[in-house]
Parts: C-alpha cells; sequence; structure tokens
C-alpha cells in the first residue's frame, strides 16, 4: 500500500473530516480490509454466533448447565469456580481481541504492516498490561464517584484513553499520566471529536436495532473502524502535545517486546 501521510500529526489537532478520511483510505485498502476482516470481524461474528447460540430460549443452555452441575453434586463452590474460570478466559479473550486491533491500527497509520502472527503475538504480550491498567482505572473511577461524584468524573476524563495507551504503548508508557496530559491540553477538541465520532456511530445502530435487533448487530461490524477512527485521534493528539512540550516520541509498536 501506499504511505499514509501523517504530516498533519505533528501541526496540530487534524479535524475531524481529516481523520475519518485517513482511517477510510486506510480501512478501505484492499489488503488492510482482508486484514481487518480476519482479525477485526470474525471474531465478532464467532462472537454474536456464541451468544445467539448460548442465550436463545431464555437461556436454556446456560439453566441446563447450572442444573448439571449442581445435579452432579458439585455445589455452590464448584459453580462459582465454573463461572469464574470462565469469565476470566473471556475476559482475556476480549483484551487480547483490542490489543490485537490496537497493534493493528498503530502498525498500519505508520505504514508498518506485519504479518497476522505478529498482531496477534504483540497483542498478546500487552493484554496482561491492558487488563491491569483497565482494572486500576475502573477502581479509581468507581472510589471517586463513592467519595465524591465530581472527583470520579474527572477521574473518568483523565483517564479516558488509558486502555487505548496500554494497548498502543505497552508498559513504556504510563497510561494514566499521558492520558491525563494530553486531555487537560486539548479537552474541549477531544470532546467534541468524540462526540462526533460517538454520534456517527450510536444513530446507525439504534436505527437498526429499532428495525431488528439482529440487524441492529450487523451495525456492530463497523467497531473496528471506528476504533481505528479513535486511535489515530489519540495518535494525533499525542504528537501534538509532543511537539508543545518539545518532547519527542517514537511511533508505537517499533519494538515488539514489551
Amino acid at each position: 500500500m501506499d504511505p499514509i501521510d501523517i504530516r498533519f500529526m505533528n501541526t496540530g489537532l487534524a479535524r475531524t473530516s481529516s481523520v475519518l478520511k485517513m482511517a477510510w483510505i486506510i480501512f478501505s485498502n484492499r489488503t488492510n480490509f482482508s486484514v481487518y476482516f480476519l482479525l477485526g470481524i470474525i471474531p465478532l461474528i464467532v462472537m454474536f454466533a456464541v451468544q445467539f447460540i448460548l442465550f436463545r430460549d431464555n437461556y436454556s443452555i446456560p439453566l441446563a448447565v447450572i442444573k448439571g452441575i449442581v445435579d452432579s453434586g458439585g455445589g455452590p463452590l464448584v459453580l462459582v469456580a465454573v463461572v469464574g474460570c470462565l469469565a476470566i478466559l473471556f475476559v482475556l479473550l476480549i483484551s487480547w481481541y483490542y490489543c490485537t486491533l490496537f497493534t493493528l491500527h498503530t502498525s498500519l497509520v505508520y505504514s508498518q504492516p506485519k504479518s497476522i502472527r505478529e498482531y496477534l503475538r504483540i497483542g498478546w504480550q500487552k493484554t496482561g498490561h491492558f487488563v491491569a491498567t483497565s482494572i486500576i482505572r475502573n477502581v479509581v473511577i468507581f472510589f471517586g464517584l463513592l467519595a465524591l461524584v465530581i472527583p470520579g468524573l474527572l477521574f473518568f476524563v483523565w483517564y479516558q484513553f488509558t486502555p487505548m495507551i496500554a494497548g498502543i504503548e505497552g508498559k513504556d508508557t504510563d497510561a494514566f499520566k499521558t492520558s491525563k496530559h494530553i486531555v487537560q491540553k486539548f479537552f474541549w477538541p477531544l470532546f467534541a471529536r468524540q462526540i462526533i465520532i460517538g454520534v456517527l456511530y450510536m444513530i446507525p445502530q439504534y436505527i437498526f436495532y429499532s428495525i431488528n435487533p439482529y440487524v441492529g448487530s450487523i451495525w456492530g461490524f463497523s467497531s473496528p473502524f471506528f476504533g481505528l477512527v479513535m486511535v489515530i485521534i489519540y495518535l494525533n493528539a499525542k504528537q501534538v502535545y509532543a511537539t508543545t512540550q518539545k518532547i519527542t516520541f517514537a511511533p508505537p509498536v517499533q519494538n515488539n517486546a514489551v
């Protein structure tokens, strides 16, 4: 593919239209789309299929499994252990999925495509840090809301990019500090961009869901594209912040080690 022009990232915050255009150029490239389909869309299809199978007929399959465990004499402890293991597995798989997409997004923004195996490997390497960062962020926000509502909302705003930063940068970057500095520097422009992107994603989703829930689920397949848009917004804001502070940031995912 031809190199993507990312010069605008160094000169100022890009307009939302420019970000969307850049994301579409990357996403619609034939080679890139095949990778997005394999790593981004097929897992969503599998997830929707599993949800449909498990939760149809008034949750008959999960209830049958629970009844089987109880009837076998396993008791509540065994049931809790099984549910807990499944929950951990689910969190790890979802986190791996996000980290793999973060790696894919960032690599293509900087015109550094990798093999499918490399995307998966680097994504897996960053999964543990992503999970830990997400848990810490949620705990901080939760206790902030418990103490006083305002601190919790403030933490939510400051640390909105922390999971993304953890998934992109790995352990080499302080996700909390970086997110806070970027948000404080560009709060209103970033807020406006997120509102616009949120509207562009949610209005079609609402329309499709109003037609039929299954039709609405199809729109969920566009989430990798909107994820790419948010990654470009973050990378642009980070680079502009670095320029204003006279800091040099190397492009992420240059080093496969985390």
